[in-house]
């Protein structure tokens, strides 16, 4: 929870022939940057069948839930300001995620088989609540009054997988995922 509240207080900013503004603010600017890589190697060689078989995976979960609150309650005889009164509750989170999977099997032989599997995938989830209020307050201000909660979170990804197969019988799959939920 990141809070920014003045409850049962009177404010004032400014006075004859100064301009006084109020901010009140509540940011959350945290930032999750993950990498995640994962390799495998299979190698095999006969002179009659050789057999190879490797596999990699990773994945990333990254999560944010962060409640942002501003507010301005209860001021017993007024909230006043000669310029600008602002209340504003934010949050930029931001989450960087960096998820690689790679797999080769080479298989030597006369008859030979190889397969490879690389997987990768990455969950991404900022959540929460962003509140600004001005609750049971007289207000005078000589400029803007502005009550905003806002959000500009950012969630990025690059997630990749491959994979390689040799042999006289070859198989290779590689597959990726990435999901944002905000």
């Amino acid at each position: 929870l990141v809070t920014a509240a003045v409850q049962g207080s009177d404010m004032s900013a400014g006075s004859e022939g100064i301009v006084g503004d109020i901010n009140v603010r509540a940011l959350n600017d945290n930032l999750i940057d993950s990498s995640v890589f994962a390799g495998s190697v299979a190698l095999s060689g006969a002179g009659g069948f050789a057999l190879s078989i490797s596999g990699s995976g990773a994945t990333a979960a990254n999560y944010s839930r962060v409640n942002v609150r501003a507010a301005v309650r209860d001021a017993p005889t007024g909230v006043t300001a000669t310029g600008d009164l602002s209340i504003l509750a934010d949050d930029v989170s931001q989450i960087d995620s960096y998820v690689g999977a790679v797999s080769v099997a080479v298989s030597l032989a006369l008859v030979s088989a190889a397969a490879a599997i690389g997987s990768a995938s990455t969950d991404k989830v900022i959540a929460g609540t962003i509140e600004a209020e001005l609750l049971r307050s007289d207000v005078s201000a000589g400029g803007d009054v502005s009550v905003l909660a806002q959000a500009g979170v950012i969630a990025d990804s690059v997630t990749t997988a491959r994979a390689v197969a040799v042999g006289t019988i070859a198989m290779a799959m590689g597959g990726a995922a990435s999901q944002a939920n905000m």
